[in-house]
C-alpha cells in the first residue's frame, strides 16, 4: 500500500463489486483484463469505482451481477452519482487495466480489449470525458484510487506504484 494512504480506510474491491466512496476512502483492487472506471466530481469530494469482468452481459437486461458488466455498472455509477448531486460536466472518469491476457488469438478480440472499448463508448456517450487511463499491455495492475481527491495510482505487477497518466 501507498505510504500516503496508510492511516486511511482503505475499500477493496473483488471481480464484479463496486464501491460509491463519500467518506475519503482508498478503493484498491487488482486487474487484469477486467477494467476499473473510476468518476470523480471534485466539487462534492465524491467518487465511484467499479471493477468490471466482462463487457456486457450475456442475457439482455440482466440486472443481478450488474457488477460483473462494464455496460451495467457503467450505467449504475453514473446514476448513483447523480444521485447524490453530481452533474455530468464536472464527473471526471478514468480507465484502468483491460490487459490483453485472455480472449481470442487477436489482441483485438481479447476480453481486456472488449472492455476497455465498451467503457470509452458509454463513457463517451454519456458526455463524460476521459481524463486519464492506464490500460492494455499483457501484464496485470493494482489501482489505488483516492475518492478525496480523485488521483489514481496504478502499479503493474512487480513494479512500483505511479501516478497515473493523464
Amino acid at each position: 500500500m501507498h505510504r500516503k494512504f496508510r492511516d486511511r480506510q482503505t475499500v477493496f474491491l473483488q471481480p464484479g463489486q463496486w464501491h460509491l466512496a463519500r467518506n475519503g476512502e482508498v478503493v484498491r483492487t487488482i486487474l487484469g483484463s477486467c477494467v476499473a472506471v473510476t468518476l470523480y466530481d471534485p466539487s462534492l469530494r465524491a467518487g465511484a469505482v467499479c471493477h468490471a469482468v466482462l463487457p456486457a452481459s450475456p442475457r439482455r437486461g440482466e440486472e443481478q451481477g450488474c457488477g460483473y458488466y462494464v455496460s451495467c455498472i457503467v450505467n449504475r455509477m453514473v446514476e448513483e452519482m447523480s444521485a447524490i448531486g453530481a452533474r455530468p460536466g464536472g464527473v471526471e472518469a478514468k480507465i484502468f487495466g483491460g490487459a490483453g491476457m485472455i480472449g481470442g488469438r487477436s489482441p483485438a478480440l481479447s476480453v481486456g480489449r472488449q472492455n476497455l472499448e465498451t467503457a470509452r463508448r458509454l463513457l463517451k456517450e454519456m458526455g463524460l470525458d476521459l481524463k486519464g487511463h492506464a490500460v492494455g499491455g499483457g501484464a496485470g495492475r493494482v489501482l489505488l484510487f483516492d475518492s478525496a481527491t480523485g488521483d489514481a495510482f496504478v502499479r503493474r505487477l512487480g513494479e512500483r506504484e505511479r501516478p497515473a497518466a493523464p
